[in-house]
């Protein structure tokens, strides 16, 4: 979330809120969910920490609005997300991808090499 990953939103909310720092760990849930991936053997990518050092690097990565990625974290993610699924083999190389006839538009399952063409 918008308040894990950019510091001075949680210091915010903590002065708002009139909370202790010390008092909440705010990588426990993701510690959390990641030791259950792993001793399940599921492969677990968390985002946390690139989403911080971008933050940190004074990125803008979440609308002013709320706490939703904006356009720049949403690429970030997807960047993520795809090295790491071809890290795991999960994905075809982007030459394999290349020889596919073009995804129907709104279909979203035509962008996946074994997806069935209708």
């Amino acid at each position: 979330s918008e308040l894990q990953a950019v510091r001075a939103e949680w210091d915010k909310a903590v002065r708002d809120e009139k909370m202790s720092p010390d008092t909440f760990d705010l990588e426990a849930a993701n510690r959390r969910l990641a030791g259950f991936c792993h001793r399940e053997g599921i492969p677990v990518l968390d985002l946390l920490p690139n989403f911080r050092k971008a933050t940190d690097a004074g990125e803008v990565l979440y609308l002013p609005s709320d706490h939703h990625w904006n356009a720049r974290g949403h690429v970030l993610a997807a960047s993520l997300i795809l090295e790491d699924l071809r890290t795991l083999g999960w994905l075809s190389p982007p030459h394999a991808l290349a020889a596919l006839p073009p995804p129907i538009p709104g279909e979203a399952s035509a962008a996946l090499p074994d997806a069935p063409r209708p």
